[in-house]
């Protein structure tokens, strides 16, 4: 779950930077799922909240302030502007309760988008989030480029983003472990429509914090991802529970594992992951971060998705 900040806006605002920015990066004709302007970022000044998202024919704009018709007449002037694109939908995200609008043209429940030639399915109108997080795209490429041979542990999986990624590269099986019975089933579609082999992934929907008995069975690893929510209530605080996770992750890796340990909560800096490494999985190395996308420009690196890298010797 990706934490969302309330900002009030009290006047209109011209929203010509926003539209020159998405139409200079938008493809007509494009599958591609591509962040086309990223306020949240702090690079654009008095845009921090929005962001405008493309998925192939159709562009999402979210809202984390209380603008709405500010969001809408954005939403209508890039459905004016940009070729190609069949429908135009608003996000409102200030509050614990999003909603979300059609603004031009229609949205589908449902379509599938690419990223680097691999199919994901996305739900555009019908959740918070729509299936695919797209600041974690340089994760799943690195993801790929290591997965040859290697036995996979995807833990905090939601629709398998990474499973994909894996079985892309070659890996020879993913273990996907999340607590939502339909996330699984969402990434089950998703690796389906790769052509992929169901009997080279596992999913396993129970909470993380209890599969590890079952993960040993499975186990060892050559690469585990860890990427999960910032703080869902009643499952899940990365302040507090991260490193029990890396604990019982250090006990299922084999020599020369490679480890992929995401976070992104605002809050906790860089230095949280190395920190938290070194004390639970005291044989690993930290290799770095990730550089972060160029879609996603952030004056604060500190408060981006962080992508931390890790390998034990061996």
């Amino acid at each position: 779950m990706r934490t969302a900040c309330c900002i009030t806006w009290p006047l209109m605002r011209d929203f010509a930077i926003v539209v020159e920015r998405c139409a200079g990066r938008h493809v007509p004709g494009s599958t591609d799922a591509v962040r086309l302007f990223h306020g949240r970022g702090h690079a654009y000044a008095g845009f921090e909240d929005i962001t405008v998202d493309c998925f192939g024919p159709i562009v999402l704009v979210a809202c984390f302030s209380d603008d709405e018709a500010g969001a809408a007449v954005l939403a209508g002037k890039l459905g004016e502007c940009l070729d190609g694109v069949t429908g135009v939908g608003v996000q409102l995200r200030a509050h614990r309760r999003a909603r979300f609008s059609v603004v031009a043209g229609q949205i589908p429940d449902e379509l599938t988008v690419t990223e680097h030639g691999l199919n994901f399915l996305i739900r555009p109108g019908r959740n918070l989030n729509v299936g695919l997080f797209l600041d974690a795209e340089p994760a799943r490429h690195w993801v790929r480029q290591r997965a040859q041979g290697r036995r996979v542990l995807n833990l905090f999986a939601y629709t398998c983003g990474f499973s994909v990624a894996a079985l892309a590269g070659g890996a020879a099986h993913v273990v996907n472990v999340d607590m939502s019975r339909s996330a699984l089933a969402w990434g089950r579609q998703n690796h389906l429509a790769n052509g992929h082999d169901l009997r080279s992934s596992y999913n396993m929907p129970r909470d993380v914090f209890r599969a590890w008995s079952r993960l040993r069975q499975r186990g060892p690893f050559d690469l585990v991802i860890v990427d999960p929510p910032t703080h869902q209530a009643g499952s899940f605080n990365a302040e507090r529970q991260y490193g029990q996770v890396l604990k019982r992750v250090n006990a299922l890796t084999a020599p020369g594992a490679w480890l992929l340990a995401c976070l992104n909560s605002p809050f906790l800096h860089t230095d949280f992951l190395p920190a938290q490494a070194a004390k639970w999985c005291p044989g690993s190395r930290f290799e770095g971060y990730l550089p972060a996308s160029d879609d996603f420009p952030d004056r604060y690196a500190d408060r981006a998705l962080k992508m931390a890298v890790f390998r034990w010797s061996g």
